[in-house]
């Protein structure tokens, strides 16, 4: 029995921005006027996986578990502060055939994702929109929220199974506010809820 399931970082990852390429910059960053003197950029790294069960799991264990039932994963992060800014995510979206790009990308100026009854739930046209196309994967961000929906066709078409967030935060910023909340909602293939889960992601104090 394989579960899907998601897997986040605990602790974000500083990067030297300094050491990436112009190409990098011009790709994870998109145009962002970054100043290293005061701030730092981080990323989190998260990554749809299918695991197989716990074999210390009784089969009793292993039915209310349900993760075997998960068809998509619908993902949320935002910043603990306004003053920590999403700089960048991957994957973008990807449609069923692997192409990077799609006629939904046109109609993506609001949110993929919308929270209802404390869960995430699929926000306007995109629910019937994704019964129809069955994409790989659908991203989207501002610099106050990430989300992407995760089908499971994203593990079993062989996709490279890492995401990442950049963000870019203040070296004056501190305590608790140096964080990134994590959501991560499980839905079968009717839409229906499965599990769900949260973390807070660390960000670590500056150098």
């Amino acid at each position: 029995m394989e579960f899907f399931q998601i897997e986040i970082s605990e602790q974000a990852e500083r990067l030297d921005y300094n050491a990436l390429t112009d190409e990098e910059r011009g790709t994870l960053f998109q145009g962002l006027v970054h100043n290293p003197a005061t701030h730092d950029i981080f990323r989190i790294l998260l990554s749809p996986v299918e695991r197989p069960a716990n074999p210390d799991w009784s089969e009793r264990q292993k039915r209310r578990k349900r993760y075997d039932l998960v068809d998509r994963i619908l993902v949320e992060m935002q910043p603990g502060s306004r003053q920590i800014r999403i700089a960048g995510i991957y994957p973008a979206s990807i449609a069923a055939d692997g192409a990077g790009a799609f006629d939904f990308e046109a109609e993506a100026g609001a949110k993929i994702l919308e929270v209802a009854d404390a869960r995430l739930r699929f926000a306007g046209p995109i629910k019937n929109w994704w019964r129809k196309r069955r994409p790989l994967v659908v991203a989207q961000r501002t610099d106050r929220v990430a989300q992407w929906v995760y089908s499971r066709d994203w593990i079993t078409r062989g996709s490279q199974c890492q995401g990442e967030l950049l963000c870019e935060v203040p070296k004056s910023l501190t305590g608790a506010a140096r964080s990134i909340q994590c959501y991560a909602d499980f839905k079968d293939s009717g839409g229906r809820a499965v599990e769900r889960s949260t973390r807070r992601v660390k960000v670590p104090d500056p150098i």
